[in-house]
């Protein structure tokens, strides 16, 4: 779950805009209720992604799964004024508790819980064009990992937030290359890393900035 609370955090909207509440309120039922939703459709999504078995029957959720997280957090943000970071600690939470429910002997439970997620994941992304997009090769993930890790070590400043880019870069990476593995987070990090080195006398280009930044983000 690291990587939707990085990309919650992301995409979530500036909280000082002039249409958000000045002073911080506590999570109402329906923000809970909505981040738990959040949280269960990203577990789900990404057991689709792992390609497990009894996750088919929702739907792809991989397209408007992040486009719900964002939405979520944007709403949450404008009506309670709480940080990011606390809600992206309350999804992690939340997955935490219902990662249960992906187990076989708790597939109707799981049922049950979708049965209350579908409907608001559908209503939040209803009019969304979601855009498919090429498959992204892990090579692409790496060298861009390795190209914001210089810019962050040259302090870059065409990009901000490359600290966060950079994680979900490696994780991505991590994730199409060595998925599951043993050690896979290890062996990704030093991949990003040797290619880095190789990149240390290179310029960057806008262009394959913007590219890195969207693959990333």
């Amino acid at each position: 779950m690291k990587i939707l609370a990085l990309l919650l955090l992301q995409s979530a909207v500036n909280p000082v805009a002039d249409d958000y509440v000045k002073q911080p309120k506590p999570l109402s039922a329906a923000h809970s209720e909505a981040i738990g939703c959040v949280a269960m459709i990203a577990l789900v999504a990404d057991q689709q992604k792992q390609g497990a078995l009894g996750f088919a029957q929702y739907g792809d959720l991989n397209d408007k799964g992040p486009l719900f997280a964002a939405n979520v957090g944007e709403r949450v943000l404008k009506e309670t004024a709480q940080t990011r970071e606390v809600i992206a600690f309350a999804i992690q939470e939340s997955a935490r508790e219902q990662l249960p429910l992906l187990t076989a002997e708790r597939s109707d439970d799981l049922s049950k819980r979708m049965e209350t997620c579908l409907p608001l994941l559908e209503d939040s992304t209803s009019d969304a064009i979601v855009v498919e997009r090429r498959k992204i090769s892990p090579d692409e993930y790496r060298e861009c990992g390795a190209i914001i890790g210089v810019l962050i070590d040259r302090e870059d400043m065409r990009i901000p937030k490359k600290a966060l880019l950079f994680e979900n870069l490696s994780w991505r990476y991590k994730q199409e290359k060595y998925g599951r593995t043993s050690n896979g987070s290890t062996f990704a990090r030093a991949d990003i890393l040797k290619e880095k080195a190789n990149f240390q006398k290179w310029t960057f280009d806008d262009e394959k900035i913007t590219f890195c930044q969207d693959i990333g983000s």
